[in-house]
């Protein structure tokens, strides 16, 4: 008897062992939800995040949009302390922002299907010439009116349609942090209406050269 029980308990142990072994796997090298946010008037933007595996050294996360006759895709880096979050249209036109958690603070980026990419627009101190890896179009960093305009989309927009829109940075929607993203993009624009700013101030290098995709 005393056996028997020995020999269930280790056949328990093992079981345990597996599942957790798998549900790590799972957690590692499964992707994050893809996110499909759609467009007033049709059409939508879709985030591709990579995997936590991945994420160890970093590679580029996909945006993939396809509104208005248009269609293309803006690569941005992703790593663990560096992912876009949360994209939403500038409305009555096809332009979209981008929130991008970096290691900085919260960035907006601007983009802009209307303009093709210029080489060598983007300055050093710029948070787009940071973070964008390849794009067809210009993405440049939001200014102070994006950035009230995105301020009132997160506090008039219900929170389980942007918790269905907010990126997880781990697969199966495992943590989703929004009231921080929301007080913070907030606290970012009082700060610049107070300093009568007209864009996030951010010190960084060219670390990931924007690039023209499709040339």
């Amino acid at each position: 008897m005393e056996l028997r029980m020995k020999k269930l308990v280790i056949k328990l142990l093992i079981a345990t062992v597996l599942i957790g072994a798998i549900a790590l796997a799972a957690v590692i090298l499964v992707p994050p939800q893809t996110i499909n946010v759609p467009f007033w008037g049709g059409g939508n933007v879709r985030i591709k995040p990579i995997s936590l595996l991945r994420s160890l050294w970093g590679a580029p996360s996909k945006i993939l949009y396809e509104a208005n006759g248009l269609k293309g895709e803006v690569d941005l880096w992703q790593d663990f302390a560096n992912r876009p979050v949360l994209v939403e249209q500038v409305p009555g036109t096809n332009i979209f922002l981008c929130l991008y958690d970096c290691d900085t603070g919260l960035q907006l980026l601007r983009v802009d299907p209307n303009r093709k990419f210029k080489p060598g627009r983007g300055k050093n101190a710029d948070m787009s010439s940071a973070v964008v890896c390849a794009s067809p179009w210009e993405v440049a960093d939001a200014n102070i009116r994006d950035w009230q305009q995105f301020s009132e989309y997160l506090k008039s927009t219900p929170a389980s349609v942007l918790l269905s829109q907010i990126v997880c940075p781990f697969p199966f929607g495992l943590s989703r942090r929004l009231s921080g993203t929301v007080s913070q993009v907030e606290a970012q624009k009082k700060f610049m209406i107070e300093n009568r700013a007209d864009h996030w101030p951010v010190t960084t290098t060219l670390r990931y050269p924007i690039t023209a995709a499709n040339q």
